[in-house]
């Protein structure tokens, strides 16, 4: 049995790789347009103004199962939102996608909509889920939420360009949403992608020595203390390479959920949430 997949990776727009070039054909008309700021994709050496959200199409076979196989059909860079604007480029990069492969939205009922869900930027996330549920929910399709360290790994592993060789026994990681003295992480193998972890500049020397840590996904927001304690062990840090056609192949053994539960991951809560809240205590 195979599906069609439906990939969008718009977590982290500072972090990818080149996809397709844009073409101009006509958006979606089954769904309402949503607003997304997605800044456009390059090659490394990776800065804020350089970034990485596009989407994929592709075919599962035998999805959900350990038996899995994805096979990549095309992708489509989504371009930035004009500033000021109240257009955007999402859906119209779905429909121009689908176009080009001959295909049209409805021709994704009974496939599967995959989400690279986090840890990543707020509103990216957010936009992402909202625009799988409305898609998914006007198609007939089932949604498959990716979390991001997974969307990671695969975009380094053999399966993809450039993938890193690594010691005998070595492992890799991922760190995400890095801010101020900490980073989420993830390593692979672990049973759970979803759960929230943190390595501080307190434990992460400890902690990379006691799971192995061969090689480390990083932006460049990680602290300064966990990329010395990076060198001082010879840890391999490498930029994420998130892009949708990963997104595919992560999603291939994953489980098919209802698009109301489709949620993003958050490391932390949003900064005006912290603020709020502050500002409550001393009232």
């Amino acid at each position: 049995m195979s599906a069609w997949t439906l990939a969008l990776e718009l977590s982290n727009p500072t972090s990818g790789s080149v996809v397709a070039p844009l073409t101009s054909l006509a958006p979606l008309s089954v769904v309402a347009p949503l607003s997304v700021v997605a800044p456009l994709s390059v090659v490394a050496p990776l800065s804020r103004a350089e970034c990485a959200s596009s989407i994929a199409l592709g075919q599962v076979e035998n999805p959900g199962t350990p038996h899995a196989c994805a096979t990549i059909i095309d992708t489509e860079h989504v371009a930035p939102a004009l500033p000021r604007s109240t257009s955007d480029d999402l859906f119209p990069a779905i429909d121009r996608l689908l176009r080009r492969n001959g295909l049209s939205p409805r021709d994704l009922k009974g496939g599967r909509i995959a989400v690279s869900v986090g840890p990543g930027g707020y509103t990216g996330l957010r936009i992402a889920c909202a625009a799988a549920k409305v898609l998914a929910d006007t198609v007939g399709a089932s949604c498959v939420g990716v979390p991001t360290a997974l969307v990671a790994l695969d975009a380094d592993s053999g399966s993809a360009p450039g993938g890193t060789a690594l010691q005998s026994g070595a492992l890799r990681a991922v760190a995400l949403s890095s801010k101020s003295d900490a980073a989420w992480v993830y390593v692979e193998g672990w049973a759970d992608p979803a759960a929230p972890r943190f390595i501080t500049v307190e434990t992460a020397a400890a902690f990379l020595a006691e799971y192995r840590i061969g090689l480390l996904i990083a932006d460049s927001f990680l602290p300064a203390p966990i990329r010395a304690a990076c060198a001082a062990a010879e840890i391999v840090i490498a930029p994420p390479r998130l892009s949708a056609a990963a997104c595919v192949r992560a999603s291939a053994t994953l489980p098919d959920i209802d698009p109301v539960a489709l949620v993003p991951i958050y490391a932390r809560e949003p900064d005006a949430v912290t603020q709020w809240r502050a500002r409550k205590e001393k009232d």
